[in-house]
């Protein structure tokens, strides 16, 4: 019914192709719809382009475009343009101090050279374990319970399972939420 008699619904579904397989729900789904022959369209994105990445981060540190492009050709060439990786290549960035706010001018900055020097895998997996690995064993923790809990969860849920208090939990949440996890 949803599907056929509502006109007034969208629905967008998010996936990667590469891991879309028969068993999983989002797979169900589709299949429900084109067999429904519910008007439906695909969008396929690929990679972001140096253009797209200059673009974001010209957005986030708020500069001149000129500025940030080559900063852009390289975080393209280092992550291939893959959003995620992207995301978290800058964060990972900052965290190092190889981008970072003087305060004194009001500018940010980069040091193109040591940033190409800069030893990353091509493993997003890898760089976000390096960069958890960098938060304090207590967050660590946290961390580790919230992901057994699952996406979504309540700070009830996570207390009663950690057995620390609802203060200890929300700061350690709070510690890595700051850091982009």
């Amino acid at each position: 019914y949803l599907l056929t008699e509502n006109k007034n619904i969208l629905i967008i579904v998010a996936y990667r192709e590469n891991e879309i397989h028969s068993n999983l729900p989002v797979f169900n789904f589709i299949s429900t719809i084109k067999n429904a022959k519910v008007p439906s369209k695909t969008i396929k994105l690929g990679p972001l382009s140096s253009s797209d990445i200059e673009h974001l981060i010209n957005q986030s540190i708020v500069c001149h475009l000129s500025k940030v492009n080559d900063l852009a050709k390289l975080v393209h060439k280092k992550t291939q343009g893959n959003p995620f990786f992207v995301h978290q290549f800058l964060n990972h960035l900052h965290s190092e101090s190889l981008v970072l706010f003087n305060y004194l001018e009001g500018i940010w900055e980069w040091d193109l050279k040591k940033i190409k020097r800069l030893e990353v895998t091509t493993n997003v997996i890898e760089l976000i374990t390096k960069n958890i690995s960098r938060l304090n064993s207590e967050t660590q923790k946290i961390l580790k319970i919230s992901a057994c809990i699952g996406r979504t969860f309540d700070i009830e849920t996570l207390v009663n399972v950690s057995n620390k208090s609802n203060e200890n939990s929300y700061h350690h949440l709070i510690k890595a939420i700051d850091a982009s996890y």
